[in-house]
């Protein structure tokens, strides 16, 4: 229990972060840009989960930026909270702008792609507490392609 309240604690302060660094610096739409991110085509994926989470949504904001605004999605801070962890971890670890990354990181003493890892691990250990699964003796290394846990 006390793995998953801090995997929470952590997932709560990473959307905040994140939406706040990415809204500051690129504006309210700056999930939309693909140049802020590695790969356009896995980020085109990610924004087709999105809008799948939206449409699946049934919170009055995301209505209200529909029909006052006609947006299709509402701005980084609105939709951080709409998003799955999973995929704001995919997010985080796609972003290419590595002073971004490290402004994110900053509030966890770590490095671009130490919050990369540290997300990916979170959403792997919130998963595992969530479903009542056993950590003890779980190797969480090599875990996703490309983590350094």
């Amino acid at each position: 229990m006390l793995v998953g309240e801090a995997c929470k604690a952590f997932e709560i302060s990473l959307r905040a972060r994140w939406a706040h660094v990415l809204a500051e610096n690129r504006g309210g739409q700056a999930l939309e840009n693909p140049e802020l991110f590695r790969d356009p085509q896995r980020h085109t994926g990610y924004l087709y989960s999105l809008d799948w989470e939206l449409g699946r949504s049934k919170e009055v904001f995301v209505a209200h930026f529909r029909e006052k605004y006609g947006m299709a999605r509402p701005p980084i801070w609105a939709v951080s909270e709409i998003m799955s962890f999973g995929l704001l971890s995919r997010f985080v670890g796609d972003l290419a702008v590595d002073r971004l990354k490290k402004a994110i990181g900053q509030s966890y003493a770590l490095s671009g792609g130490g919050l990369e890892s540290l997300a990916q691990h979170a959403v792997y250990l919130r998963n595992l507490c969530a479903h009542h699964s056993r950590l003890w003796n779980r190797e969480l290394q090599g875990e996703w392609p490309g983590c350094k846990g």
